[in-house]
């Protein structure tokens, strides 16, 4: 089979019905390997009291789900440039590999201010601080978490020093309206669905609300790669991941 046969999706048949169940194939494969990779957090976490005093434990059981689903957002984005396959595994390992380290690098401090800020939050009448106080911390919460929805995509797909990363997040969440509106509403169900369901929800569905998350985030990526990456370079058309581009930033994930 030639590499443009199989860019064609020649893999997985041209068909509808071979295409959705190689979907399906998909989301079921990276489901179940983010659950692997996340279950030292989600076991833990069964053993820690729902209590709000236990807010910082609950947000060290997160650790591991960073790169986790940055090994997803990868998969899904190579699936997008590259067609449709049957190796969905092999790209979220490759993607795990090349962006664990650089995701921790932010997510693990990420996780440490919001747990000092729930932390706050839930013991705000023994801090003396104003009881209104607690509604502004959930506001700087929500707003970090679109940051980091921004984030997340940009330390996955891209090859960023973390404090440029970081300024290009903030860059995005203002000029890409759409997609942060797009990142708070996939917030909204994920925390509307844990409610419901219970903590497990996010992870049952995690391969489905992986795909959505890069669908949804294709708009700043796009933006990212035109202004930052070399100069007229189209989404479809990115520097495959460790060759430089023309201003000297790589694009992660090369195969």
């Amino acid at each position: 089979m030639s590499d443009s046969e199989l860019l064609n999706g020649a893999e997985v048949g041209r068909s509808a019905f071979a295409r959705i169940t190689a979907m399906i194939y998909w989301v079921i494969v990276l489901t179940v390997l983010f659950g692997l990779v996340a279950a030292p957090g989600w076991v833990a976490s069964l053993f820690i009291a729902p209590d709000p005093s236990n807010w910082p434990l609950f947000m060290a059981c997160l650790l591991p789900v960073g790169p986790g689903v940055s090994a997803m957002v990868f998969a899904w984005r190579r699936r997008a440039l590259e067609g449709p396959d049957l190796s969905p595994a092999a790209r979220f390992f490759r993607g795990y590999r090349l962006n664990a380290v650089d995701v921790l690098r932010w997510w693990a401090p990420y996780l440490i201010v919001v747990a000092l800020g729930g932390f706050v939050a839930a013991n705000i009448g023994l801090t003396g601080l104003p009881t209104g106080l607690v509604w502004v911390l959930v506001a700087l919460g929500f707003l970090s978490a679109l940051w980091a929805g921004h984030m997340m995509i940009l330390t996955s797909v891209f090859s960023f020093r973390t404090r440029d990363a970081a300024r290009l997040s903030l860059f995005c969440s203002v000029r890409c309206v759409g997609v942060t509106l797009l990142f708070a509403s996939l917030i909204v169900v994920c925390v509307a669905a844990t409610a419901l369901i219970g903590m497990w929800a996010p992870l049952l569905f995690a391969g489905v609300l992986a795909a959505m998350y890069v669908r949804a985030a294709a708009p700043a990526m796009t933006l990212v790669t035109e202004q930052f990456t070399g100069e007229g370079v189209a989404a479809d058309e990115w520097t495959l991941p460790d060759e430089e581009a023309d201003d000297g930033s790589t694009v992660s994930g090369a195969e």
